[in-house]
C-alpha cells in the first residue's frame, strides 16, 4: 500500500483517539529484492511458501489453502534471532523513506511502532 495511503488510514485512528499507531511491519521488508539477507535456502524456502500461498488463495481448496497459510505461520512465528535474517542497507533506506512518506501526513505528534 502507498504510505500516503497507510498515512490517511492512521490518521484516521488517530482523529478517533489513538494514541500510538503501527506504521510498518515486517512484509514491507520482504516485498523487495535485496531489503535483507540471510541463508539462501531458507529464504528461497520462504518465497516457495509465500507463492504457494497465493497460488492456492486463487485456485486451490479450502484445505489446501489452509495447509499452505499454516506453512507461512510457521515461518511467520520463528523468532527473529533464530531466522538469521538482516536487514540491509538498502532495507534500511527504503523503510527511512516509506516512514518518511506516512509522517508527511500524520505528523510526529503520536508515536509510531
Amino acid at each position: 500500500m502507498e504510505p500516503e495511503k497507510v498515512g490517511r488510514i492512521l490518521k484516521g485512528y488517530m482523529d478517533q483517539g489513538f494514541t500510538v499507531v503501527k506504521i510498518l511491519s515486517v512484509e514491507l521488508l520482504m516485498a523487495q529484492e535485496g531489503n535483507y539477507c540471510g541463508p539462501l535456502d531458507w529464504v528461497n524456502e520462504l518465497r516457495a511458501v509465500e507463492e504457494k500461498v497465493r497460488q492456492v488463495t486463487r485456485t486451490g481448496t479450502r484445505a489446501e489453502s489452509s495447509a499452505a497459510n499454516a506453512q507461512m505461520y510457521d515461518f511467520n512465528r520463528i523468532p527473529h534471532p533464530f531466522t538469521n535474517m538482516h536487514v540491509t542497507e538498502q532495507g534500511l533506506e527504503q523503510l527511512d523513506e516509506y516512514i518518511g512518506r506516512v509522517r508527511s501526513v500524520i505528523g510526529t505528534k503520536v508515536p509510531g511502532h
